[in-house]
């Protein structure tokens, strides 16, 4: 009598086991859910030549199985197996993450990535051109201030942390990130950020890490310890390190992208907040409105942050 129940009890584990195996893909097992769609981490990005940004996938319902990543100009910019872009050359295309039939794609403009020049100004080095220039003497490309992307590839919100309520009939403008002033944050925000951040830097996620937009400091201390001069055939200051003229770069005034018959002055924005209105920001004007150069002006003003300015990077010696 002991034996006969023994048996059926075995039996009953060996037949358990074996359904299990079947059920958890052990020689068999159940196949994946069909991918509804794919989305990826950005669907824009500006990188410099030589950058490298890791784009992430997502697929709903989440699976197990791997994506394909695919670039359609590796000339331009290439993506491995993994994410990673790699920007090669100028131009736009799309880097793509394909799974089940479905994909996403994310639209990568590559701009050039300028050299980094000792201009005498303690702790820095100024970058060759501006941020979408292809040489010195051209403006580039326009941002608003803490937006990664330029203004022609930016997406809405134009003007990151920036954002409109109805305040007793009324609309008004309030912050939701670099805020001081718990009068202008959004439901009484502060956090107390006074100098942009490097993921709301566009210069160090264009250029890379070492690369950051100027304080406003840095470019009263360039007008201090350089040496300014005109040149008419550029339209551009040519700023000099006083000990070694060989170091030298080109500033162009570029005019205010918003008001083209402003073009004797250039406009470039800084990373430092504006501390009494934190809606605005520091940006550093400059201008050739006579030829006697002690009229050339050389100075830190403030705009909302909404404003389109251009960016010459500096990179930490």
């Amino acid at each position: 009598m002991r034996n006969f129940l023994l048996i059926p009890a075995a039996f009953l584990v060996l037949l358990s086991c074996s359904k299990d195996n079947r059920q958890e893909g052990g020689g068999g097992g159940m196949a994946e859910p069909s991918v509804q769609s794919v989305s990826l981490s950005k669907s824009m990005m500006m990188l410099g030549t030589g950058v490298t940004s890791r784009l992430s996938a997502q697929s709903t319902p989440e699976v197990s199985s791997a994506f394909e990543w695919v670039s359609d100009d590796p000339s331009i910019a290439s993506v491995s197996q993994d994410g990673l872009v790699t920007a090669i050359g100028t131009g736009e295309t799309r880097i793509r993450a394909k799974l089940q039939g479905k994909e996403a794609y994310c639209i990568v403009s590559v701009c050039p990535s300028p050299q980094a020049v000792d201009l005498g100004v303690a702790g820095i080095k100024w970058a060759t051109f501006n941020i979408g220039a292809l040489e010195p003497s051209q403006n580039g490309l326009v941002f608003t201030w803490a937006s990664t992307l330029p203004k022609s590839l930016n997406p809405k919100p134009a003007t990151p942390y920036l954002t409109y309520v109805e305040i007793d009939g009324s609309s008004k403008l309030r912050v939701t990130k670099y805020c001081q002033k718990a009068q202008y944050g959004l439901d009484g925000f502060t956090d107390n950020l006074v100098t942009l951040q490097a993921e709301d830097d566009p210069a160090t996620q264009i250029l890379g890490a070492g690369w950051r937009t100027p304080t406003k400091n840095e470019f009263n201390q360039l007008v201090e310890q350089c040496q300014w001069s005109w040149d008419s055939g550029r339209n551009c200051f040519k700023i000099a390190n006083r000990k070694n003229s060989a170091n030298y770069i080109y500033l162009p005034v570029t005019g205010h992208p918003d008001r083209p018959s402003e073009q004797p002055r250039g406009y470039y924005w800084s990373s430092s907040l504006q501390e009494s209105d934190p809606t605005g920001a520091y940006y550093f004007e400059i201008g050739h409105v006579n030829p006697d150069v002690n009229y050339d002006l050389h100075t830190v003003s403030t705009a909302i942050r909404y404003a389109t300015y251009y960016l010459r990077a500096v990179k930490s010696n």
